[in-house]
């Protein structure tokens, strides 16, 4: 039986890896075949400025739903993350989901920061000055993407299967959105869901493993007085043994049939 668990632990984390490498892989390739190529600012803005055929009900409203992401908004979400997570008595995994969340919009604004963008083509001028540096990875995309995630890290795992597909409507939702209502081009939404996908996979990781040795520890626990409990139990029989030997060598002295 614990041969078995540890078989399905080992394969959880191995396709953990395996999501991580595909979200790190594409984040790399997305920067070096799309931010830095003239082909790649080709595409990008063709599928930036042909957003409009979408409608402009469509831009309108994902503009109205992104900005309710605020600072405030993102605290709430946090919070009720870690309550579920506290009421479903795996406040570790709650504190990790958060502290994953954290890390993953904090390197979205440091990456922002450090991957360069440059003119290459004429269509770049059309572009807002907005759009013109620090875009890429999407923030609004990496923070979608990671709340899903972490929601999912603290569901039962009975809704699981259903969950990883509203996480992913709402990490498509996000995409979408943020290069509908033209806040960003399409690269930056991709490199801001393999993002979250990064950081919360490793957050999964380092979750799974420090669930897994605070159970064992916990376990270890619980056993430990069973055992103290047995051994003073034995010491107990021993020193009444050893009254017993005292009194009967005693008396056999008093009698003249033993010398002590």
């Amino acid at each position: 039986m614990g041969a078995e668990v540890n078989q399905q632990r080992s394969d959880v984390v191995r396709r953990l890896l395996i999501g991580i490498t595909v979200c790190a892989v594409i984040l790399v390739i997305g920067f070096f075949a799309v931010v830095s190529t003239r082909w790649g600012h080709g595409l990008d803005n063709d599928a930036y400025f042909g957003r409009d055929a979408s409608g402009r009900v469509v831009v309108k409203l994902d503009g109205e739903i992104l900005g309710h992401v605020r600072k405030a908004t993102l605290l709430v979400l946090l919070a009720a993350i870690f309550l579920v997570a506290y009421v479903r008595k795996i406040p570790v995994i709650g504190g990790f989901a958060v502290a994953g969340v954290v890390c993953a919009v904090a390197g979205a604004e440091v990456l922002k920061r450090i991957l360069p963008w440059h003119v290459l083509i004429e269509s770049d001028s059309l572009l807002g000055r907005g759009l013109q540096t620090e875009t890429y990875p999407s923030g609004h995309a990496t923070i979608g993407s990671s709340l899903a995630l972490a929601a999912l890290m603290v569901s039962p795992a009975r809704w699981r299967s259903w969950g990883s597909i509203a996480a992913g409507l709402v990490m498509a939702g996000f995409a979408t959105g943020v290069v509908f209502s033209g806040w960003h081009r399409p690269s930056d939404a991709v490199a801001g869901v393999c993002w979250a996908g990064v950081v919360m996979g490793l957050t999964a990781v380092a979750g799974h493993h420090g669930a897994n040795t605070r159970g064992l520890i916990g376990r270890q626990c619980r056993r430990a007085p069973k055992a103290t409990s047995r051994f003073d139990n034995r010491q107990r029989n021993c020193r009444r043994h050893r009254l017993l030997v005292d009194s009967a060598c005693s008396g056999l002295c008093q009698l003249g049939t033993a010398r002590c």
